[in-house]
């Protein structure tokens, strides 16, 4: 289980990296939304 803050916000992420937090407009592009286009999460050759 990972380590969490205070805001409930994993510290590392499943590969053990640090997780960074979203900027205010991905999280309201998100509330409105339901989710949040992320370019280069995955690579291609997945």
């Amino acid at each position: 289980m990972n380590k969490m803050e205070n805001d409930y916000r994993p510290i590392e992420n499943a590969a053990g990296k640090t997780s960074v937090e979203m900027a205010n407009a991905q999280k309201y592009i998100f509330d409105l939304n339901g989710w949040i286009f992320l370019p280069g999460l995955i690579a291609v050759e997945r």
